[in-house]
C-alpha cells in the first residue's frame, strides 16, 4: 500500500514537471528548477549569521578529490559576494556560477573567478551602467529580469569585456522588447540584430538561436543605423532606438 502510494506521488510529480515545461519559457524553467534543487539539496549549510547561509557545489566526476566546477549562491538576497566565505581553491576551479535571485548591482567580484565559462545573474538589480570586469573565457551569460533599461552603453561595454559569449539572455529587462513588456515583433527583431552585431560568436540570444540570415543582416546593419532607427520610430521602448542609433 505504501509502495503504491509512493509511486503515485512520483507519477504526479512527473506530471507536474511536464506541465511546468509547457507553461514556462525555457529561461523561467531553468530558474524555477534551479531554485527547487537549491532548496531541497544544499550541499553545505552555514550558520544563520553567515553572509552566505547556503551554497551548492558540484564536481564533474564522483571523485571527492576532483575540483569543484559549479558554485551556486542563489536566493540569498546578497548585495555583495561574501568572498571570505568561499574557499580559496574555488576561485581557480569554478567554471559555472549561479548568483540568481540576489540583489547585486556591482559585479566586479566576478574577476576573482579565473575559469568562469557560465554565469547566471537572473533576478538581480543590474542596471545599464553596471560594468562587468574582463571575462575572456565567459561563454554563457544570463541576465534575465534585472533593471537594464537601454542597450547603450550596456551592450557595447559588455561586448568589450565578454567578447567570446556564445549565449546571452536579457529577457525581462526593458532593453529587450518582447511579449514580456509589450514590445513588438519588429522591435525585437531590431534589438536582436543590434546584440548579434556586437557579439560575433553568439549562437543564442534570449529564447531563440541566431540564424545565418540574422548574422548576415546584423553585419549589414552596421552601416545602416539611421535606417534601423527610423523603422523603430518613437515608441515607448526608445531604449532600443537609442542603442541602434549609437556609434
Amino acid at each position: 500500500m505504501g509502495t503504491s502510494s509512493s509511486r503515485s506521488k512520483k507519477d504526479n510529480e512527473k506530471e507536474c514537471i511536464s506541465s511546468e515545461h509547457g507553461r514556462l519559457g525555457w529561461t523561467e524553467l531553468v530558474t524555477s528548477t534551479s531554485s527547487r534543487v537549491l532548496r531541497e539539496f544544499p550541499d553545505c549549510r552555514k550558520p544563520e549569521n553567515s553572509p552566505a547561509s547556503c551554497y551548492t557545489l558540484e564536481r564533474q566526476t564522483d571523485d571527492p578529490d576532483s575540483p569543484v566546477t559549479f558554485l551556486s549562491i542563489a536566493f540569498e538576497e546578497l548585495t555583495s559576494l561574501p568572498i571570505q566565505e568561499i574557499p580559496d581553491q574555488l576561485f581557480n576551479t569554478v567554471q559555472s556560477l549561479d548568483l540568481s535571485n540576489n540583489r547585486f548591482r556591482d559585479v566586479q567580484f566576478l574577476s576573482e573567478f579565473e575559469s568562469l565559462a557560465s554565469v547566471n545573474l537572473d533576478h538581480n538589480r543590474l542596471e545599464c551602467l553596471t560594468a562587468f570586469p574582463r571575462l575572456p573565457r565567459l561563454r554563457s551569460l544570463s541576465l534575465n529580469f534585472n533593471r537594464i533599461l537601454s542597450l547603450h552603453p550596456f551592450v557595447t561595454s559588455l561586448a568589450t569585456q565578454c567578447p567570446r559569449l556564445i549565449f546571452l539572455s536579457m529577457m525581462g529587462n526593458e532593453l529587450c522588447p518582447n511579449y514580456l513588456n509589450g514590445g513588438t515583433e519588429q522591435q525585437n527583431e531590431l534589438y536582436r540584430l543590434y546584440v548579434i552585431r556586437h557579439f560575433p560568436n553568439l549562437r543564442y540570444v534570449d529564447d531563440g538561436p541566431v540564424s545565418p540570415i540574422e548574422r548576415e543582416r546584423a553585419i549589414a546593419s552596421s552601416n545602416t543605423h539611421s535606417s534601423l532607427s527610423a523603422q523603430l520610430g518613437h515608441s515607448s521602448l526608445g531604449s532600443v532606438d537609442e542603442g541602434i542609433d549609437t556609434e
